[in-house]
């Protein structure tokens, strides 16, 4: 678990996955679990790294959405990371607290979780001295535009 919240955010989902039948697991999830601890084994070496030849200091984000992913609550998962310089800061693999209605209500759910991430971690790194507070960019595939064109319509 450790792995998964301070330094391995490529195994945050596969982890949570798992450790969500920690209290009964089955040979699957042990299974899942072993593969878990050996895709570490063979990857060892990789770390995070900040700064490279991208010399310019920016916050970007990532952000997606599972709709009803998970089958025993039909609950949507929520997925996102923001990189700083380069970096993985800040990283979420979790079940969405409502049940969606529609693929795009999880992404809106998806992506408001995410602008609220952004803007605490605006601040820090403006109070910080280290991020100029330009506002960040949310790339979010093509579902972005598809929401924005949802809710204009719905305010019409």
């Amino acid at each position: 678990m450790y792995a998964m919240i301070q330094t391995r955010p490529d195994i945050a989902f596969s982890t949570s996955s798992v450790s969500q039948w920690s209290h009964n697991p089955s040979e699957e999830h042990e299974q899942g679990a072993q593969r878990i601890l050996r895709y570490l084994d063979s990857t060892i070496d990789y770390c995070i790294t900040y700064g490279g030849a991208d010399s310019e200091v920016k916050l970007t984000g990532y952000v997606d959405a599972n709709f009803a992913s998970d089958k025993h609550t039909s609950k949507s998962t929520t997925s996102y990371v923001f990189m700083f310089n380069g970096g993985a800061i800040s990283w979420c693999a979790k079940r969405q607290a409502t049940v969606a209605l529609s693929s795009t209500e999880a992404e809106y759910i998806a992506l408001c979780q995410a602008a609220r991430e952004a803007a605490w971690l605006r601040q820090l790194l403006t109070e910080l001295g280290v991020y100029n507070g330009k506002p960040e960019r949310l790339p979010e595939r093509d579902r972005e535009w598809q929401i924005r064109r949802v809710m204009v319509f719905c305010s019409l």
